[in-house]
């Protein structure tokens, strides 16, 4: 994945005559996925940009409508040397084009500079008094973790619903039962059971927080219900403010359940993904370990992967250190590979390590990737950012 330089040349400003120059330029790229960059006269990165086809996407640059748009006529104008790394899929494509907009912060990429605001919910059954926490990465530090969640307003907003619910502690820090001498003022205002002052017993308290965590991964809908029957309580009440309250907090439970964007278990941690390269009969499988590429394998044409081939490959999971590409994996990583699934309708492709008969369920993805043929024609023109 070595950013080649390709024919480089200097200009102050792109004419017709160079933009064609250029356009002869990018007909010698590869037809193969990969990223693109643009640099200016002094070598500084101005635009990254991924493709599915190189040669195509860098080439509709340089054409005649292209040269009219706004944008691209001022980035062009910068323009003195093409750069290109290819890949081994579109997804690397996208991940590497990620990497690299943060690593360099080009002028012209705007929406890749900073990572999306995401988020989990974490769970420490280990803990004394266990706390339900907001947090910004899935650790493998043998916690529960629901998520990533897209934006933080409406996790809030559940996490303050099933607290009140279930009149679980607010503080977040671990504390031990009965640790404290006076509970503190929510449980004045009756929104905590005051575990840490003694006010409860340990056990119960431990209950009710499994309660909370299984109406916020949405395996039952006990907050849901309690919630629904104070809206009804507070209506017939004509307590209409309070209801609409309650009805926001409703809301943003149900939201929780619906904005996961992926198996807990999956994103986040360590997992195998097999996704198309520019040949439908050579599939990819790529292997992540929180946030980092660390191995890939091309399968040849018309040929599986053998278990002990698999087998040697997953055993790159145990370095997390390991990374094929360049800087550092951020939130946005997750996003990027979860769209990329959801787009392309491959979410039976994603595969949790460990699981129960890995092996065989990565052959089986790749027999079911290479029988599925090519995925649908999508323009490059998204890759726009």
């Amino acid at each position: 994945m070595t950013i080649e330089s390709h024919r480089t040349t200097q200009y102050n400003r792109l004419s017709s005559k160079n933009a064609q120059r250029f356009h002869d330029i990018a007909r010698d790229l590869p037809r193969t996925p990969g990223v693109y960059i643009m640099r200016d006269s002094l070598g500084i990165p101005v635009y990254v940009g991924k493709a599915k086809d190189l040669r195509r996407r860098v080439g509709s640059y340089f054409t005649p409508s292209a040269l009219r748009d706004n944008k691209v006529s001022k980035m062009l104008a910068t323009l003195a040397g093409l750069y290109y790394a290819e890949t081994d899929s579109e997804l690397e494509a996208l991940l590497l084009e990620s990497r690299l907009v943060k690593q360099w912060l080009p002028m012209f990429n705007r929406d890749l500079r900073q990572p999306e605001s995401i988020c989990f919910l974490r769970l420490d059954a280990n803990e004394p008094l266990p706390a339900i926490r907001v947090v910004r990465s899935n650790e493998n530090d043998g916690a529960l973790y629901a998520g990533p969640f897209r934006g933080m307003s409406f996790v809030s907003e559940a996490m303050e619903a099933v607290r009140c619910v279930y009149k679980l502690r607010w503080c977040t820090d671990p504390l031990e039962p009965g640790s404290r001498k006076r509970a503190c003022a929510y449980r004045d205002f009756g929104k905590c059971s005051g575990p840490c002052a003694g006010h409860e017993n340990a056990d119960d308290y431990r209950a009710r927080v499994r309660a909370a965590w299984e109406s916020l991964s949405g395996a039952s809908d006990d907050a849901v219900d309690r919630l629904v029957a104070r809206r009804t309580e507070l209506v017939e009440q004509f307590r209409f403010e309070q209801a609409y309250r309650v009805q926001t907090q409703i809301r943003a439970i149900e939201a929780v359940g619906r904005g996961r964007l992926t198996a807990p278990s999956a994103l986040g941690g360590r997992f195998v993904i097999v996704v198309p390269s520019g040949s439908p009969a050579r599939p990819v499988v790529l292997l992540i370990s929180h946030g980092k590429l660390v191995a890939r394998f091309v399968c040849g044409e018309h040929c599986t992967p053998t278990a002990e081939q698999i087998e040697r490959m997953l055993r790159c999971l145990d370095h997390p250190n390991r990374d094929l590409l360049p800087g550092k994996p951020s939130s946005d990583d997750l996003l990027i590979v979860h769209s990329y699934l959801r787009r392309h309708r491959l979410r039976d492709c994603i595969l949790p390590y460990p699981s129960a008969g890995l092996v065989q369920a990565v052959r089986a993805a790749v027999e079911r990737m290479r029988t599925a043929g090519d995925e649908p024609h999508r323009s490059d023109a998204e890759d726009e950012s």
